[in-house]
C-alpha cells in the first residue's frame, strides 16, 4: 500500500475544503489534531491518515448538550392552588 502525501493545497483540493480550513485544523495541537508531518518549511499530509482522522471527529453541533431548563416569565408561572391573581394582587377565592 502506497502512502500519498499532499501539501496544504493538495489536501484542500482532495477534501473539497479551503486552504484556510486546512490551516485552521493545523493550528490545533494535541493528540486529536490533524495528522501531519513537517517537510522543511512545508506541511505534508498522508491522505489515508487524514481521512481516518476526519471520520473520528465529532461535529460540535451534534454533541449532546445538557438539557437547558427554560424559566417561564413571571406572568405565566403557575400559582399555588387556590390563589387567583386579580389586577396584580393575589386573592384567595
Amino acid at each position: 500500500m502506497t502512502s500519498l502525501f499532499l501539501d496544504v493545497e493538495g489536501l484542500a483540493a482532495a477534501l473539497g475544503v479551503t486552504k484556510a480550513t486546512v490551516y485552521a485544523w493545523t493550528a490545533q495541537t494535541g493528540p486529536d489534531s490533524i495528522p501531519r508531518v513537517r517537510l522543511g518549511k512545508r506541511l505534508g499530509f498522508d491522505l489515508a491518515d487524514v481521512i481516518h482522522w476526519l471520520k473520528t471527529q465529532q461535529d460540535p453541533r451534534q454533541q449532546q448538550s445538557p438539557a437547558r431548563v427554560r424559566r417561564l416569565p413571571a406572568r405565566i408561572r403557575r400559582r399555588p392552588a387556590g390563589r387567583v391573581r386579580v389586577n396584580g394582587a393575589t386573592a384567595t377565592p
